[in-house]
This record gives C-alpha cells, sequence and structure tokens, in this order.
C-alpha cells in the first residue's frame, strides 16, 4: 500500500502484508495483549495518536470493554500525540489512562507544558533529552521516555541520566 492509512478504505488495510504476513490492526494488538495480561510485569502498551481527531475513535478502542473484560488494565496503556490538542481531548475522556506528549526540541517549559494535558510523561528524542528536564520532569511527577533508541549502547548513558524508559526502532 501507499498514501496515508486514515484516507484508504479498512477493507484495503486488511489486505495489507510484509513479507506475506498480515499487518495487525489495533484491535489485534489489544487482543494478543489481553492474552498476556497475567504476566507479573507485563510491558506498556505506547499508543500514538497519528492524526487529528482520532482521540474519540481510541477512546472507543480503549473502552471498558478492552480493560476490563478483554484483561488489560489502564496502568499498561498509556497514549501519547505530537498533537498537545488531542491529548488533551483524549484525556478529558480517559482520566484513569496513563498520557504522554511527544517533544522536539528542549525549551526550558517542558515539563510545565506536560502538567497542562495532565500527561504522566514526556516522550522525547535522544538529541533532546538533558539532565535539566529530567530534573524538572522529575520534581513535578512526570516520568521522561526517550523514543527512537537505535542500539543498546545508548541505554547506560540514558540510564545514568534518570531516564525512566525507552522506545525502541528495531527492538532486539
Amino acid at each position: 500500500g501507499a498514501g496515508f492509512v486514515s484516507c484508504t478504505p479498512k477493507e484495503e488495510i486488511d489486505k495489507l502484508s510484509v513479507n506475506g504476513h498480515r499487518i495487525p490492526l489495533f484491535s489485534d494488538v489489544l487482543n494478543l495483549l489481553s492474552e498476556f495480561s497475567h504476566l507479573k510485569q507485563p510491558k506498556k502498551l505506547i499508543v500514538e495518536l497519528k492524526n487529528v481527531g482520532v482521540a474519540d475513535e481510541v477512546s472507543a478502542m480503549l473502552s471498558a470493554k478492552h480493560l476490563r473484560n478483554g484483561g488489560l488494565f489502564a496502568g499498561n496503556i498509556m497514549v501519547t500525540s505530537d498533537d498537545h490538542t488531542e491529548i488533551l481531548r483524549f484525556g478529558s475522556r480517559n482520566k484513569h489512562i496513563d498520557k504522554a506528549i511527544n517533544m522536539y526540541g528542549t525549551p526550558v517549559d517542558y515539563a510545565l507544558s506536560a502538567t497542562k494535558v495532565d500527561a504522566q510523561c514526556i516522550i522525547i528524542r535522544d538529541g533532546f533529552v538533558n539532565p535539566h528536564l529530567i530534573r524538572d520532569a522529575k520534581a513535578r511527577g512526570i516520568d521522561v521516555y526517550v523514543s527512537r533508541i537505535q542500539h543498546n549502547e545508548q541505554l547506560p548513558r540514558l540510564r545514568d541520566m534518570g531516564v525512566d524508559g525507552v522506545t525502541c526502532i528495531n527492538a532486539a
């Protein structure tokens, strides 16, 4: 396929594959994670809102059905976006689900920005994370995740800096 997913009919999306493997939909991922909810240390699912106006659709998919009956629980899900107004809209309907805001660059008031949308986490690229941001976020009770980690060699430095988590491009 080519083009924006939001402009592609669902029937075409359902047919997409990579190397003969069907590309899972968000609902498939939620159903799969429900099967592993019994694990003692389940991983956190980070859901990124990519388009303006998808907060309502994602809210519906993360309904009480998936969070209670499906075995998932809110503490294992965090929703993030580059569009902080989407996070604000999502958060107004989902106070029980953790939220994060994606950030690029490092203005001195980033951690303050996160508090304005009631985010529990800031997700920032490695090139922009710095000790001041981490100290400010921690003082406000906000976690800091670093996104798009490509090499394991980056992890000790980030751990020493006090980063709470990472997302990977190529998980090994």
